[in-house]
């Protein structure tokens, strides 16, 4: 499940940009002694001049935003 806090940032990152066209689980960190701590998930959202959008969440930190070009 998800966290309260968890889902607090991805409530307030949908009012922001609105529900994401594809939210993938990619993984999860790992801490001390191999153990799975944070889940990681992407969100992308459709092209908005010419650029997708793609945010990488770790838990219930937004910690990378990026802007790719469709191939």
């Amino acid at each position: 499940g998800v966290s309260s806090a968890a889902s607090d940032v991805y409530k307030r990152q949908m009012q922001k940009c609105g529900e994401p066209a594809f939210r993938d689980p990619v993984g999860y960190t790992v801490g001390p002694y191999n153990r799975r701590e944070t889940n990681i998930e992407e969100w992308a959202y459709e092209p908005s001049n010419g650029m997708f959008t793609i945010l990488t969440f770790e838990g219930n930190r937004l910690t990378r935003i990026e802007r790719k070009r469709p191939q």
